[in-house]
């Protein structure tokens, strides 16, 4: 039924922009650790879509800009509705971990994306083309 699906959607979206607004206030520390030149995860990476029970949702049309920034020096930041948090980020075996003073988020690595799996809602952060990113301070 088409009105079922659009139910979903939308609780769907209130979920995952619940997600995100934690992960965000989650990352408000945190100063850089070591440094990741090189890294292939350094740069901009986007929030494109979310899925859970079935559902995929477009994070831009439900959402708005999600953007994760891994930088150089370490440092990560999360912008997500004019909301923003910042932590540390390291390589792991399966892709990148952020960390901040309590959590640690493992986000692993599949197709060139990075996928959060926070209580079984995935949510896909695709690489930018951007050649250099900006340092968080």
């Amino acid at each position: 039924m088409k009105t079922s699906k659009s139910m979903k959607e939308r609780i769907m979206a209130v979920v995952v922009s619940a997600l995100l607004v934690c992960l965000a206030a989650g990352l408000f520390a945190g100063c850089g650790q070591g440094k990741m030149a090189g890294s292939k995860y350094v740069g901009e990476w986007r929030g494109v879509s979310a899925s859970m029970s079935g559902i995929e949702l477009s994070v831009q049309d439900y959402l708005g800009d999600v953007v994760l920034t891994l930088d150089e020096n370490g440092k990560c930041k999360l912008d997500f509705e004019g909301d923003s948090g910042s932590g540390t980020w390291e390589e792991s075996d399966s892709g990148i971990t952020i960390k901040d003073g309590d959590e640690t988020l493992d986000l692993k690595e599949s197709n060139g994306n990075l996928i959060l799996d926070q209580d079984g809602v995935l949510i896909t952060f695709e690489k930018q083309n951007a050649s250099s990113s900006e340092s968080s301070k």
